[in-house]
């Protein structure tokens, strides 16, 4: 092999070597989730899991929270791998404060895999009620 040669295969090794990001890797989420509305510490968390279990149990769905004067939408785009991995097999989750909501009835929107889940959420008594289920479901 000729040096040119050479150096352009180390370059492109070192390239694939360190142009990832190993630390965190992004998995689709290719399970339904549960939704589940807790109270801590006086507020309502809404806490999502998947149905499907990974081999760390710390791993976190990311999602994205959209949100007006009447309602609501959450988007679960993704599990989010983390750099420590607590080595006990469990759901990835994600959990959504929900204190900032006031006391009135919400219209709620779950996006997941491109179909939307369509609901009501109550601050005040902490219901969330799912009325077209597409892949979310209530705990």
């Amino acid at each position: 092999m000729h040096k040119s040669g050479l150096k352009t295969l180390l370059f492109s090794l070192a390239t694939l070597l360190f142009s990832c990001d190993k630390d965190i890797y992004e998995r689709r989420i290719k399970s339904d989730i549960e939704l589940e509305v807790i109270q801590e510490d006086g507020q309502n968390i809404l806490v999502a899991s998947t149905e499907e279990s990974y081999p760390c149990s710390n791993f976190a769905i990311a999602y994205t929270l959209e949100s007006d004067n009447s309602s609501f939408k959450i988007k679960f785009d993704h599990i989010k791998d983390t750099e420590t991995c607590l080595t006990s097999i469990g759901p990835a989750k994600a959990l959504i404060n929900l204190a900032n909501y006031s006391d009135k009835e919400y219209s709620v929107t779950f996006v997941h895999r491109s179909k939307k889940s369509k609901g009501t959420y109550n601050p005040t008594t902490g219901s969330l009620q799912i009325t077209s289920n597409k892949n979310v479901r209530i705990k």
